[in-house]
């Protein structure tokens, strides 16, 4: 499992690092080939003589009248002073040489670079593309870490950043931490529908729900879209588990009471759904935190009459100080 694409220089700060300046640019060149190939389905690989066309041209859309748009990668290119604005109009004036030669016609030339430029390289960058479109007539585009970056955080790009970067971004699993203080929530809903359910010893319950928070507080402080949506899985899954033994223990017993619900369900998060915690680097304990946010947020319980305790519990809550749950200032939502 990869984890999280860091702040955009960082993704690439390995890449960048390559001592092999050959090596680090055939990788980003694959990188950037596969992230073109989510932007435009039609993309078609050019197999040139790079002493012709230049290190890095790599691909064509071809389109009506033999009009191509090429994309090449820079990856020691981190400035555009004056040495780098020739060196990128070298290899600007040799690809639209090169295409000529064959026929073709360069509609749109982007370079990808895996960093960022500053404010003043910036508008020296613009300076040069506005004239070098209004003298050759071919649109200049810029592709800096942030742009590839963004591209790998959709969906398409999960695949890509598996294939490129898995040794880059192979991120340690999530650890779980010790809950110091057990009276922290000893006031909340979740312990309070334990305790409704005969449930006397509380501890591991609030040092689940105390990691799902830490979880819940860092995917979204990340805001990575696959982790978030992820989660938001995870927690659709917790609830229907739930909500399967739930059922099957109603129609079992009349009861309010309905022994064995609270171990059958943690039981099923451990074993049937561990795979949602592998995907998200995390631990079951994890998983069973998740179950606990859920019945905090009032949507679940474990007697029959949950809701009634819910019901309760507000009330005491909106009436008493005593009432109010420490609970981390999350309500169990991704």
């Amino acid at each position: 499992m990869i984890g999280p694409l860091p702040d955009p220089t960082a993704v690439f700060e390995a890449l960048r690092a390559d001592t092999d300046a050959e090596r680090a640019s055939e990788r980003l060149t694959a990188l950037v080939r596969d992230v073109v190939g989510i932007v435009h389905r039609d993309v078609q690989d050019i197999v040139v003589d790079d002493a012709t066309w230049g290190s890095g041209v790599y691909a064509g859309e071809f389109g009506s009248g033999d009009r191509i748009r090429v994309w090449q990668a820079g990856v020691d290119i981190n400035d555009f002073t004056t040495k780098t604005r020739a060196k990128v109009d070298g290899l600007f004036r040799r690809a639209l040489s090169a295409a000529g030669s064959w026929g073709y016609q360069i509609k749109w030339w982007t370079l990808a670079l895996p960093a960022e430029l500053g404010v003043p390289d910036l508008k020296r960058w613009h300076a040069w593309a506005r004239a070098t479109k209004k003298e050759t007539g071919v649109t200049i585009v810029l592709w800096t870490a942030s742009t590839i970056r963004r591209h790998l955080l959709s969906r398409e790009g999960e695949t890509i950043r598996r294939e490129h970067l898995s040794s880059i971004l192979a991120a340690a699993p999530r650890t779980v931490q010790e809950l110091d203080d057990e009276a922290k929530y000893e006031n909340t809903l979740f312990v309070r529908q334990l305790k409704e359910a005969k449930v006397s010893e509380t501890g591991p319950a609030k040092a689940a729900f105390f990691n799902a928070e830490i979880l819940n507080r860092e995917v979204s402080d990340k805001s990575v879209p696959a982790e978030q949506e992820l989660l938001r899985e995870w927690r659709m899954q917790v609830h229907a588990t739930w909500a399967d033994v739930f059922n099957e223990a109603c129609l079992a017993s009349d009861e309010n009471v309905l022994p064995g619900v609270v171990k059958a369900v943690s039981d099923l998060i451990h074993e049937d759904r561990a795979d949602y915690s592998a995907r998200m680097r995390a631990s079951t304990i994890h998983g069973v935190g998740i179950m606990h946010q859920t019945v905090e947020a009032g949507r679940a319980g474990w007697v029959r009459d949950w809701r009634s305790v819910v019901t309760t519990h507000n009330e005491e809550r909106t009436t008493s100080p005593l009432g109010v749950a420490a609970t981390g200032g999350t309500s169990g939502s991704a």
